[in-house]
């Protein structure tokens, strides 16, 4: 992966959302989004009865039916009200920031019936460090994440009380991926931690079992770049084998092919991710005939299934290196590793980590039961047949950054065994999560996207 040039948008993105810095990009694009405006404008007066979803019909599997003429004046708001169901399970707020910034972005892409002035109120939005929306969450249905869209538009709106929506404003503020791409950017960032974590625990791992050395198919030129940079920085002062050793275990053995397929996965997402970060999504869209002139269309650019994919095969990344893990700490215990008795068992405490493995099991089994399902497993049909595929893209990204911390909590077992398996008595969650806090913070910054 060339990760400097297929990423460059999502580290900005990603780095933005930590800073609450406004991309210069987005600043930029207003031009683009006057100009797009202006289309739509004057293909209006030029077709005053063109009919144009969401603007001059009413949403769903209602679009055969045009508001009327006192309804028109307050559709708009309208819309965004009635879409916003009550709900009592929200994301945190920086779930919010990465959502705003990803609607900025969308916008910015262009073809969006947003003006330049509603642009900017968003633009205002982004750059507000006071501005953390509540995104609704188990809300999203169907094929479209309306619902928390049209919470995060009431409160952008709030924060603009003098700002009256132009028409087809209140569609385009709650139509579009980025309810979607800003969840996933939000389960990115829990990705990179959980990565950065697997390598701190690997290269402790590598320095305290005798016999770590890279396969030799991890060295070859085809390597994925990522993988070899991992590799290298867990293996850096792995602690070499003294004479003859029984062999271990498969899971200690394919530590190079589960750092590779984590990096596989981790890269094919952050470029999936990335993508979405630049692309136009809404409905309906501004494009243009064959013959070159501007008209507005029906659009699924809503969906983004790829994106659904590459997060649903971190999460199963994710269920491998629990899986991979938890057979790494039983065979640090197993006394099969020189310098470990069996259990970590000492004269005064001759239990030692008995249990610890057996908790580690329990909440890969955890795991595997909450996060086991495939984003596309079944589907359905709503609004009459209208809205007869989706991606579960929310929930798919939520899984992931949920997985993401339930992983956290094997790794932090793994780091305390790995500390003080010389004293079980000084075992401490809270000290090994320090600890491991600190050993990721020691991993190059070049291994994560962020």
């Amino acid at each position: 992966m060339q990760r400097s040039s297929e990423t460059e948008t999502l580290r900005t993105f990603l780095q933005a959302c930590a800073a609450r810095e406004l991309p210069a990009g987005l600043n930029a694009a207003e031009t683009r989004v006057a100009a797009d405006y202006s289309k739509v404008e004057r293909l209006r007066e030029a077709s005053p009865g063109l009919r144009i979803y969401g603007l001059t019909t009413l949403p769903g599997h209602r679009d055969d039916e045009a508001p009327d003429d006192d309804y028109s004046a307050r559709y708009q708001n309208t819309l965004i009200e009635s879409h916003c169901v009550p709900v009592n399970n929200w994301f945190s707020g920086d779930v919010g920031v990465c959502v705003t910034l990803a609607k900025a972005y969308a916008v910015a892409a262009g073809a969006s019936l947003v003006s330049p002035d509603l642009y900017g109120h968003i633009l205002s939005a982004t750059a507000d460090r006071g501005f953390a929306p509540a995104i609704a969450r188990n809300a999203s249905y169907s094929s479209g994440d309306v619902i928390p869209a049209a919470h995060w538009a009431r409160e952008l709106l709030g924060r603009s009380p003098g700002y009256t929506l132009k028409p087809g404003e209140g569609m385009a503020l709650i139509n579009g991926a980025f309810v979607h791409v800003g969840v996933t950017a939000w389960a990115m960032s829990q990705a990179n931690l959980a990565w950065k974590q697997l390598l701190a625990n690997t290269k402790a791992f590598l320095e305290r079992v005798p016999g770590g050395g890279r396969d030799e198919w991890s060295r070859r030129p085809e390597q994925r770049s990522l993988s070899r940079e991992a590799l290298g920085f867990v293996y850096e002062n792995a602690r070499p084998a003294a004479g003859d050793m029984r062999q271990p275990p498969v899971s200690v053995r394919a530590i190079d092919q589960v750092i590779d397929g984590t990096a596989m996965a981790l890269s094919n997402l952050a470029v999936e991710l990335d993508r979405a970060l630049l692309l136009p999504s809404g409905n309906p869209q501004l494009t243009e005939t064959a013959a070159g002139e501007p008209t507005i269309v029906p659009s699924g650019s809503f969906a983004l299934p790829g994106l659904a994919i590459a997060a649903d095969a971190m999460t199963s990344s994710l269920l491998m290196i629990a899986w991979h893990v938890t057979r790494r700490l039983e065979f640090f215990l197993s006394g099969d590793v020189d310098g470990v008795a069996q259990d970590a068992a000492t004269h005064d405490n001759p239990l030692g980590f008995i249990q610890w493995p057996k908790l580690a099991v329990a909440k890969l089994e955890n795991m595997r039961m909450r996060f086991a399902g495939k984003a596309f497993l079944s589907g359905g049909a709503t609004s009459y047949g209208v809205e007869d595929f989706w991606t579960q893209g929310v929930s798919v990204s939520d899984q992931l950054a949920c997985a993401c911390e339930a992983l956290s909590e094997i790794l932090v077992l793994e780091r305390a065994v790995l500390e003080s398996h010389a004293d079980p008595d000084k075992a401490d969650i809270a000290e090994a999560v320090r600890q491991l806090e600190d050993a990721s913070n020691n991993v190059p910054a070049s291994l994560a996207f962020e």
